[in-house]
């Protein structure tokens, strides 16, 4: 595999038909229309969006930059590793949202949480925060703190 894999520098980005394509600087040579690959299969599909200015991992199997894909991204100097990410905790930002997927436990600092959709939870749940009620409609029994059912 004679120069297989080089780094590049994205400089320009688009979307075509259903793909995200990108120009690239390979060592002075610039490279257009570059396919961006993805983690997928049939369970999962990880979308990174690539930025002007990041580097990224660009393949050409036989060596040839005609041929050539990339994956995002690497961490440099402009964008380096989030803090807290170890062994046992994987460390997700996007924007001002962070999530620390831990062995016991998922933490999740965002401006704003959203649920679209049915929420069931299944254990006791804890609120350690100051509530805006708007509405609640409920079944079955409810017991609030002082035992009066709500009242």
């Amino acid at each position: 595999m004679n120069n297989g894999f080089r780094v590049g520098t994205v400089s320009k980005t688009s979307a075509a038909r259903g793909k995200m394509l990108v120009d690239v600087d390979v060592q002075g040579a610039e490279l257009h229309d570059v396919p961006v690959k993805a983690l997928a299969n049939a369970f999962i599909k990880l979308f990174v969006p690539v930025l002007v200015g990041e580097q990224v991992f660009v393949f050409s199997e036989d060596g040839n930059l005609n041929k050539a894909y990339c994956v995002p991204s690497l961490f440099s100097i402009d964008v380096t590793e989030p803090q807290g990410g170890t062994e046992s905790n994987v460390v997700l930002e996007v924007g001002s949202n962070r999530f620390d997927i831990g062995a016991n436990a998922v933490r999740c600092k965002t401006p704003k949480f959203v649920i679209d959709g049915p929420l069931e939870v299944l254990g006791d749940v804890d609120i350690k925060a100051n509530m805006r009620v708007v509405n609640v409609v409920a079944s079955g029994t409810v017991v609030d703190s002082d035992g009066n059912n709500g009242a």
